[in-house]
């Protein structure tokens, strides 16, 4: 297994993520109210909050997927938008880009919890998320909140 080098991308440029070539299914996995194709004011408004940090994920030089922390009240920060190419899925690659997500959240913001949001209809992210020792808090509509203390 290659192993992750997380670069945060700042300021934010949706050009990377352009390069990662998402398509429109994964898109809406990912953030269903998204546009498709990706659209650099709806993504440069979204990540260029001072609450919102991007990261590129790299394995051995190649980008290959994204991730973005926020943060909200009281040290809880939420990840969002976790993105890895469809080539890189197997292996261990998506359990080692969430153990590096928590591990920056907690040693670097000093993350008390964390949490994230999942559609219903993306069960390979809802069960990396239990492996990755989160627990289903509720779901509205066809959103699960997941947390891990």
């Amino acid at each position: 297994m290659s192993s992750l080098t997380l670069k945060k991308n700042h300021p934010f440029d949706v050009s990377y993520l352009r390069q990662l070539s998402i398509s429109q299914e994964d898109l809406r996995l990912v953030r269903p109210d998204a546009s498709f194709p990706i659209k650099d004011e709806e993504w440069t408004s979204l990540f260029a909050k001072e609450t919102y940090v991007s990261f590129l994920v790299y394995s051995n030089d190649e980008l290959i997927g994204h991730f973005g922390l926020v943060e909200n009240p009281e040290r809880r920060y939420c990840i969002v938008f976790v993105y890895l190419s469809p080539t890189h899925r197997s292996g261990g690659l998506a359990f080692e880009l969430m153990k590096r997500a928590e591990e920056y959240a907690r040693h670097e913001f000093g993350a008390n919890e964390i949490f994230l949001n999942v559609q219903e209809s993306n069960p390979r992210a809802i069960a990396l998320y239990k492996k990755c020792g989160f627990t289903e808090v509720f779901q509205k509509g066809t959103t699960i909140r997941m947390e891990k203390k």
